[in-house]
């Protein structure tokens, strides 16, 4: 009786495939680790009392708007997040993941909240060509966007809180959003000018 012959091709097919197997469940737990999100940790939005002083209402129009949100994105240093509004409330911005910049392109739908600021929903997103839950595309966003104080992104919720009171805050001003809707453009805000004792 012959001895029996190994075949080499075979032998290094099973073990190539034994190494993608191991990558790809090491490479799925480290994803999995790297997103988890907390969801024991509620966001709180900052409560604000409204402050006395010289008040006015605003009443603007969305290239206004997208004027001012440019100057505060320039003032912040992000260049990689751009966020506009036309008949919904558009952000183009990028994620870093595995060395490689993926674009990120949303539609949020807004909503005023009580105290005068906003909170901006996912109607649609798109990915680069990957396919993800939009939730795991906010905590991305969330671990790896350099946004501004006054941005919070909310994955559980699939949205962002917009602190309008917070980024004025710092010029003595007071402002809070009446009326945000975008189809009617029925923009109308009400700006407090405080005293700086108050603050």
């Amino acid at each position: 009786m012959g001895s029996k012959k190994i075949n080499f091709w075979k032998w290094a097919f099973f073990s190539l495939a034994a190494i993608l197997t191991i990558a790809g469940v090491v490479a799925w737990f480290m994803m999995r680790s790297f997103l988890t999100y907390d969801q024991e940790t509620a966001f709180q939005p900052r409560a604000y009392q409204d402050r006395s002083g010289a008040e006015f209402e605003i009443i603007t129009t969305k290239d206004d708007i997208n004027l001012w949100i440019e100057q505060e994105m320039r003032e912040e240093g992000e260049d990689d997040f751009t966020l506009y509004l036309d008949d919904a409330i558009y952000v183009e911005t990028g994620i870093e993941a595995f060395g490689f910049r993926i674009p990120v392109d949303m539609t949020l739908s807004p909503e005023v909240t009580d105290n005068g600021n906003l909170i901006v929903r996912e109607e649609q997103f798109r990915l680069a060509r990957f396919e993800l839950p939009s939730e795991q595309v906010f905590q991305l966003i969330e671990a790896t966007a350099d946004l501004p104080d006054w941005i919070d992104v909310l994955p559980a919720e699939r949205s962002f809180f917009i602190d309008l009171r917070q980024a004025s805050s710092e010029e003595g001003l007071d402002l809070r959003i009446l009326a945000f809707d975008l189809e009617e453009e029925d923009l109308r805000f009400m700006a407090t000018f405080t005293s700086e004792d108050e603050e």
